[in-house]
């Protein structure tokens, strides 16, 4: 209760001081711009105090994420240049393995999960990105 009693007179301040630099309306959104940073600053500083474990979660999932995105520009390359799809049959190639990959995400891993745990499930799925990017990285024509 009172976190939010503080955010809130933070606020008033907040406004009250942009207010005195310019006009109302660009005032307030400066202001409202301050104080989404500020919460956002606040959240990352709770998580200093979070175990080792969850951080080293956060690392591999920004891993996982920018070896995905990077996975998927390869990917739509390699059709273009290697196997000559032109762009609008490369997109449609790629919206199909993201079709099939959410398929998978949402029936079979759920399936995976709940018949032999989240442990083997995270570990069967790891190997799975590890072996087709592997693929992806040595396949030649």
């Amino acid at each position: 209760m009172e976190y939010s009693k503080t955010f809130k007179m933070n606020r008033i301040k907040t406004l009250e001081s942009v207010r005195t630099l310019g006009g109302e309306e660009d005032s307030e959104m400066d202001a409202i711009n301050v104080e989404s940073i500020q919460t956002t600053i606040s959240i990352w500083a709770q998580l200093k105090s979070s175990p080792k474990e969850l951080w080293i979660l956060l690392f591999c999932k920004f891993l996982e994420v920018v070896s995905f995105v990077s996975q998927d520009y390869i990917f739509i390359l390699m059709l273009t240049k290697e196997f000559g799809f032109s762009d609008g049959g490369a997109g449609r190639m790629y919206s199909l393995i993201a079709l099939a990959t959410f398929f998978y995400g949402l029936f079979i891993s759920g399936f995976i999960m709940d018949r032999y745990g989240v442990r083997t499930a995270l570990i069967l799925g790891s190997f799975a990105l590890t072996v087709s990017r592997f693929l992806t990285a040595v396949i030649v024509d």
